[in-house]
C-alpha cells in the first residue's frame, strides 16, 4: 500500500510517492514522459522491492509504460504505472 489505510493521496509526485529498494523509480518516470526510444516507452522490471510508507517490503514486478496520442505517436499524454504483488503465496 503507498499511502495508510483509507488515505487518499492527492497531489504528490508520484516519483515522490514510489520508492523501489536500491532503485530509481523518478527515473524510470521521467524516461516514460519523455521518452527517447521503445526502451523508455515500455519498462518492466521484475522482482524489484517495494518500501511503502507503512508496512512491510513488497516483492514486486513494475511495469511503467508511456500513454501516446492516438493521433500524435510521439506525443506523450499520461504513464500508466502497474505494481504486481510477486508474493509465491498470491501464486498458483
Amino acid at each position: 500500500m503507498l499511502g495508510g489505510e483509507g488515505e487518499v493521496v492527492e497531489g504528490v509526485f508520484l516519483g515522490d510517492l514510489i520508492k523501489i529498494e536500491n532503485e530509481n523509480f523518478s527515473q524510470w518516470l521521467n524516461a516514460a514522459l519523455s521518452p527517447k526510444g521503445d526502451r523508455d516507452r515500455e519498462q518492466y522490471y521484475r522482482n524489484r522491492v517495494l518500501l511503502p510508507l507503512q508496512g512491510e517490503p513488497q516483492n514486486i514486478n513494475l511495469w511503467v509504460n508511456s500513454i501516446a496520442s492516438a493521433i500524435e505517436h510521439k506525443k506523450i499524454n499520461g504513464v500508466l504505472v502497474i505494481l504486481e504483488n510477486n508474493c509465491r503465496e498470491n501464486q498458483g
